[in-house]
């Protein structure tokens, strides 16, 4: 037999079955992001062994995607500029090294929705009975005290729940965040009514989790989504206005928990009002005395500091310590350290 023939053969056979282990990654990435760090560091890392393998054997790869693969060299320069002029190289280079390796998992997902047209609608129902369990045993968790595997709602938190996430209160970002990629089978006017009681049930388990900005970011969504949506006429958008809005204020209405963290702490925080409800905390006068204000302030100021590449990628966790940093116009200037400034355009600038 002709040694090329061979050759094509085995290429063919064993691009099969990279093509099937990157799916099969790709699909099992929500539950490692659910089951820890850990499980997404080594399952990032198996999609992209297998994704660079593929491109190797196929480097049409490189020239389709050019344009893109342009964009992730100028930006690979700017973080290298980014490493060399930090404060903080080993910290920036460990948390560039996390930015590069996401834009290849994209790619990885990229090219499996292009060659292959059933990926999506298998990934979008994957997702969705992952969410459906992860909302279910958040509310078990809301309703009993403890979820499925014995994590326990901590007062101490402010009520939030943190479903099979354990310690790690952000089942309300999980949720928000993936609710809509997650109804995308879902997406045709034979499923509309299932949709929309799908990512009603979801915004509910989100407001329930007590994680205000997961909640913000859903019922906007949300809203979007009915405003263009084209499978309803403007007599059902309403009706379902309607619904939304009398959900959410029979929500508040009859849950003071949920009030007193959505609404009457948002407007101590932001000086609205000046009844703090936090023990030792100062009054606020204005959104720049909130805890977060004070984050936002101190990234300006590290931006302002250096203007043209900042401190270093992820360094603010270090930097925003300085004494120079105490100075920030906020009542909260003692609280303005954390790991991030919690607004991503400040984080950028700083």
């Amino acid at each position: 037999m002709d040694s090329s023939v061979d050759k094509k053969y085995f290429f063919s056979d064993s691009y099969k079955k990279l093509f099937f282990l990157l799916k099969f990654f790709l699909l099992f990435l929500p539950i490692s992001i659910i089951i820890g760090n850990s499980a997404i560091n080594i399952n990032c890392f198996i999609i992209i062994i297998i994704y660079l393998s593929i491109v190797f054997f196929q480097k049409e790869i490189l020239s389709k995607y050019k344009k893109i693969f342009y964009i992730f060299i100028f930006f690979t320069t700017l973080f290298l500029f980014n490493i060399y002029f930090s404060n903080y190289r080993n910290l920036s280079i460990v948390s560039v090294l996390g930015i590069l390796r996401y834009f290849i998992v994209m790619m990885a997902f990229l090219y499996c929705l292009e060659n292959d047209n059933k990926f999506l609608p298998l990934f979008s129902k994957i997702l969705f009975f992952i969410l459906l369990l992860v909302s279910l045993d958040t509310l078990l968790q809301y309703f009993s005290g403890k979820d499925i595997f014995g994590y326990e709602n901590i007062s101490s938190h402010g009520n939030r729940l943190t479903g099979p996430f354990g310690d790690e209160y952000i089942v309300g970002a999980y949720l928000s965040k993936l609710a809509f990629i997650s109804g995308i089978f879902l997406i045709d006017k034979s499923k509309k009514y299932h949709l929309v009681i799908y990512l009603l049930f979801t915004l509910l388990v989100v407001i329930l989790s007590n994680e205000r900005m997961a909640s913000i970011m859903l019922t906007f969504s949300f809203c979007i989504y009915f405003i263009f949506s084209t499978n309803f006429n403007y007599k059902k958008k309403i009706i379902f206005a309607l619904i939304l809005i009398s959900t959410l204020t029979s929500l508040f209405v009859f849950n003071k928990d949920l009030k007193k963290h959505f609404i009457s702490h948002s407007f101590d925080q932001i000086g609205i009002t000046q009844n703090s409800i936090v023990k030792n905390e100062q009054p606020h006068y204005s959104v720049w005395d909130s805890q977060w204000g004070a984050h936002f302030l101190t990234a300006f100021e590290i931006f302002k500091s250096e203007p043209l590449l900042g401190s270093g990628i992820k360094s603010f966790r270090n930097e925003c310590y300085k004494e120079k940093y105490e100075k920030i116009d906020s009542r909260e200037y003692q609280k303005r350290c954390s790991t991030h400034p919690h607004n991503i355009y400040f984080e950028i600038l700083a």
